[in-house]
């Protein structure tokens, strides 16, 4: 099954963290030297990164068309800081059609100079997509950061009203 990343966010279309991805023809910077940076693959195998290449062949699972994309470590630390195989598949994707990342010349340049919070369309955790577009796709993580949202003001009202 070969999804467009153009399609809506719906429930069928995030893989899950037991299926098999292929994030395909993404702008990779792995942070791993002996990967380095190139336009490729990445397989990623419930929640572990299984190869990264130029071309990855993949018989089953899920294909996302990542070439409008480049996709970068979304973590820092011995189990996610790279993309790399036989790490946990945490990663963005960076849209590099935005207005301030299109035609670069050098696009990892662009994305230091440039590049926003609002450039990130999908964050993926554990292999899992847990945003798309903006929005998170898990309710049980978005009432969680509410939750964490109103603890921390609260905390803060709390330190605030003990001060005056």
């Amino acid at each position: 099954m070969t999804l467009p990343v153009n399609e809506p966010a719906r429930a069928q279309h995030t893989p899950r963290p037991s299926a098999r991805t292929l994030w395909k023809g993404a702008l990779i910077l792995s942070q791993d030297p002996a990967v380095g940076e190139l336009r490729g693959d990445v397989l990623v195998d419930g929640a572990t990164i299984t190869e990264v290449s130029a071309h990855v062949e993949a018989d089953d699972g899920t294909v996302v068309d990542a070439s409008r994309f480049a996709l970068l470590p979304g973590g820092l630390g011995h189990a996610v800081g790279s993309i790399t195989p036989g790490k946990q598949a945490d990663f963005v994707l960076v849209d590099l059609t935005h207005v301030n990342l299109v035609a670069a010349p050098d696009p990892v340049g662009v994305i230091v100079a440039s590049g926003h919070a609002g450039n990130i369309d999908i964050v993926v955790l554990a292999g899992r997509v847990v945003k798309r577009r903006g929005a998170l796709l898990d309710d049980d993580l978005v009432s969680r950061v509410s939750r964490l949202a109103i603890a921390s003001r609260e905390r803060l009202e709390r330190e605030v009203a003990g001060r005056g």
